[in-house]
């Protein structure tokens, strides 16, 4: 099924429920159990959380943001996870790293979710003023423009990049993509 993930006025996605999930009555609606796993898929580049890693830096990927919403009815437990799959063994370790308490996963999960990337921590470098300010307004106008492109049924995926290295060099990137073949060539 689908859950419609709604602060009004601030964003709304649709996430798709998980197979397996239930939510089962017993008397009482306000008693029904809940066990609900969702995800809604995100792409984006990892620049911001694995800046020292180059394929990250060129390249968007499928990230997976999971709402899992358990406990009873009247009181539920919401928690929020991200996931990445298949990455690069040196890259899984600095995503990893990025996303290792609950408050930076509530953070980026927000951040996922309103802007379509992922925010930069304040004490990785990659932060900067106007290198973070270029690099999230590339990531949110190429998020907006694959959205209407999605809406429209246009198979492609722009990518729009700003980075600044450690000796001061201006790194852009443009990426366009499609797949093709019932996805086997991309």
């Amino acid at each position: 099924g689908k859950y419609l993930f709604n602060l009004p006025g601030i964003v709304s996605k649709e996430f798709d429920i998980k197979e397996g999930s239930s939510l089962k009555f017993n008397g009482d609606i306000m008693e029904s159990t809940l066990n609900i796993e969702a995800v809604h898929n995100v792409k984006t580049s990892l620049a911001t959380l694995a800046p020292a890693d180059s394929t990250a830096i060129s390249s968007r990927r499928t990230v997976e943001c999971q709402l899992k919403i358990g406990g009873k009815l009247r009181n539920p437990e919401v928690s929020f996870g991200i996931n990445v799959p298949v990455l690069e063994p040196n890259t899984k370790i600095l995503v990893d790293a990025a996303l290792s308490t609950n408050d930076k996963i509530q953070k980026q999960f927000v951040a996922l979710l309103l802007f379509g990337t992922f925010l930069p921590e304040e004490g990785s470098g990659v932060v900067n003023g106007t290198n973070m300010i270029i690099s999230n307004v590339g990531e949110i106008v190429s998020s907006q423009l694959n959205n209407i492109l999605q809406k429209l049924n246009i198979p492609l995926d722009f990518g729009l990049g700003y980075q600044q290295d450690n000796v001061g060099t201006n790194i852009f990137d443009v990426a366009v993509s499609t797949q093709l073949f019932n996805n086997r060539v991309v």
